[in-house]
Order: C-alpha cells, then sequence, then structure tokens
C-alpha cells in the first residue's frame, strides 16, 4: 500500500502523517505557518496565497492514482495465480489420464551413418487441444512434483513401444531421457530405471539419463549415491546442452558424465567444416581429452555434420536426419538408412571419410 505523506502542525513541530505510520516530527519552520489553538493537529502547510482544502485536495491525488493503478494490477496477479492453479490441477487430470506420450528424435553415428539410438521427448496429447508440445508445459511440471510420475508414465510408454521394435534396433541402441535434480531424489531413479532396462534383453538398449541443467545440480553425497547405482545397472549420464546451462568443469569429475551433448546454439554458426568456433572446438577437444562421447543436436546441414565427425562428435542428432515423431513412425524411420530420408546434398561416404581424417587439437 502506498503510504501518502501529510503535512500537520502539532504544537510547534511540523509533523509527517499518512496511513502506515505515526507521527514524524520535524523542526518547526520560521515562516508561512497556520495554527489553530482549537485544533492543534488542523493542516497548515498552505504556502501564501493557498487554503488548507487546497493542500488536502493535493494529497489525495496519489492515493487515487495508486487506487487507480492497483486495481488492474491485483485482477492481473489474480488471473496469473487462477492460471497457474488451473494448470497445476489440468496437468495432474493429464497423468492420471496417461495423455502424456512419447515422441522420438532418431541419432545417428557419425562413423558409418547408421541409426544409433533416440532420445525421448515428452508431448501431451490433449483431448481437445490435440498434441501440445514440452515448451507450453514442462518449465511447470520441474517446478512441482508432478515432473516424477510423468516421466515414469513416459518411460514405461517407451519400454512397451520400443520393445515391439526389438528386430529393428541395434545392439546397444541408445534411449536418452531427460531428467532433473528432482529425479535424483530418494529411489525414485534406481527404480523406473531397473523396470525400463527389465523390458529388453541384455546388451539390447543402453539407457541415457541426460541432466538438463536449468536448476543445477548440487553433487551431495545422496546424489552421487543415486548416479552410483543407477550406473552400476550399465546406465550411463549425459549432461544436456554443455555450455549454455549451469555446467561446468567440477561437474564433469563430480558426476562422473559420460556423454556430452552439445547445444543447438553452438552448431548453427558452422558453415564450412574447417571452420569450428574457439568454443565448440575447446568442448570438443576437452570431451576428447576426458574420453567422453559427444553427442551433437541441432544438425540441419551436412556441412555442419561433416565438420562434427570430423572433429569428434560420435553422435549427430537434427533435422537432417529426422524430427520428433510418434511410436507408430519410427519403425518406418529406422527400417530405412539415414541417409534415405529425402534431405539433399548429404554424401555419408564423404561424412564417414571425414572422421577417418578428423583433425583435433593436440598440445
Amino acid at each position: 500500500m502506498l503510504a501518502v505523506l501529510t503535512p500537520c502542525l502539532l504544537g510547534t513541530a511540523w509533523s509527517w502523517k499518512d496511513s502506515m505510520h505515526a507521527y514524524q516530527q520535524e523542526a518547526m519552520p520560521s515562516t508561512g505557518t497556520t495554527t489553530s489553538s482549537r485544533e492543534p493537529d488542523m493542516l497548515a502547510g498552505a504556502s501564501s496565497g493557498e487554503s488548507v482544502d487546497d493542500v488536502e485536495r493535493t494529497s489525495r491525488v496519489p492515493v487515487l492514482f495508486a487506487s487507480l493503478l492497483g486495481i488492474p494490477m491485483g485482477y492481473l496477479t489474480h488471473r496469473v495465480m487462477r492460471w497457474r492453479h488451473g494448470l497445476h490441477r489440468e496437468l495432474g487430470q493429464a497423468i492420471r489420464k496417461n495423455e502424456f506420450i512419447p515422441y522420438y528424435q532418431p541419432l545417428v553415428r557419425a562413423a558409418g551413418m547408421q541409426w544409433a539410438g533416440v532420445e525421448v521427448l515428452a508431448r501431451w496429447a490433449h483431448p481437445t487441444r490435440g498434441v501440445i508440445t514440452p515448451d507450453r508445459f514442462m518449465s511447470r511440471l520441474e517446478r512441482t512434483d508432478l515432473i516424477l510420475p510423468m516421466t515414469a508414465q513416459l518411460m514405461i510408454r517407451a519400454a512397451d513401444e520400443l520393445a515391439e521394435m526389438l528386430p529393428l534396433l541395434p545392439a546397444g541402441f541408445h534411449v536418452a531421457f531427460n531428467i532433473t535434480p528432482a529425479h535424483l531424489a530418494g529411489r525414485w531413479l534406481p527404480e523406473q530405471c531397473r523396470r525400463f532396462l527389465a523390458a529388453f534383453p541384455a546388451g539390447k538398449v543402453s539407457l541415457v539419463l541426460e541432466l538438463t541443467e536449468r536448476e543445477g545440480v548440487e553433487a551431495d553425497g545422496a546424489v552421487l549415491a543415486v548416479l552410483e547405482e543407477v550406473r552400476r545397472m550399465g546406465v550411463r549420464i549425459a549432461l544436456d546442452d554443455f555450455g549454455v546451462g549451469h555446467s561446468n568443469l567440477s561437474q564433469l569429475q563430480e558426476l562422473q558424465v559420460d556423454l556430452l551433448k552439445i547445444d543447438r546454439g553452438f552448431v548453427t554458426p558452422l558453415v564450412l567444416p574447417d571452420q569450428l568456433t574457439p568454443i565448440l572446438r575447446t568442448i570438443l577437444d576437452l570431451a576428447e581429452r576426458l574420453d567422453l562421447e559427444v553427442v551433437a543436436e541441432g544438425v540441419e546441414t551436412s556441412t555442419q555434420a561433416e565438420a562434427l565427425a570430423r572433429h569428434g562428435a560420435g553422435l549427430l542428432q537434427g533435422y537432417l536426419f529426422a524430427r520428433p515423431m510418434a511410436g507408430q513412425e519410427l519403425p518406418v524411420v529406422l527400417a530405412r538408412a539415414p541417409i534415405s530420408l529425402g534431405r539433399p546434398g548429404v554424401d555419408a561416404n564423404r561424412i564417414s571419410q571425414s572422421i577417418d581424417s578428423k583433425e583435433k587439437i593436440h598440445a
């Protein structure tokens, strides 16, 4: 609430009165005062030729302005709070109705240009608004405990769908899920990983957990214990969007990650196979020195694919090869080579040759 100060005369001292605080007295100026013996708290701040009523009327202007401003702001705040509460309730209902479904974006192995796996992405199959992308709901889920049952449903459904495609999956098929720091608390993650792997013959899939870094991860004893338990199952850990989130060099050591996933922002500027940006070159060289596999996302041109393959990115992901797709579309895509997806200008032999002659930094 806006405090409006009103000048008052109390005895021989000026006072400033508002609706929120007690009187605060100051020494009375020697000029321009009017007093009243009957009403000592009568406003007496009028200048020469200005009545007390004029001063009172002027003092009401900020109050009126604040009131008028507060009405729409209060209404807007009320609507936002109602929207957030309504979205949370609707997301909870969507989980109970099993409306979250997996979409798959295939990954290509740079050596040989063959399918290597998929990243599993969440979609909301809304009954009236159709399929909703994660940018509309994921940030809200990640701020609540709803992210855990949603991810569990996603992993269960993905296991069922991928198990039906076993003949199309090469050994060690890379299957990646996004997780947040909330997933690393308690027994939740090991149990879900164990359930997912149980749906496949031993060695058929390689489960990868991509740790998103919008919140950062505190590598305390409990978190490290969870990661160690899933790692004993053969699960690999990746740092997602490396270089743009909360990731730092200490996390590479503390979390003992197995893969680095390069953000598309470092891939888009590639226009020539040999002209890597200094940051991208440094990331690729760091990964080689630490013996970490690299996944590059956002690959949209053959030049980008060639540059990344030549300089050490083992897995490539992007619209050059395939867009995210529903489960029923995936078998059709996996049944054919990535190079036959109708992307002009893609030369698989040239990219494979680039890997054999890759040029990295060696100090």
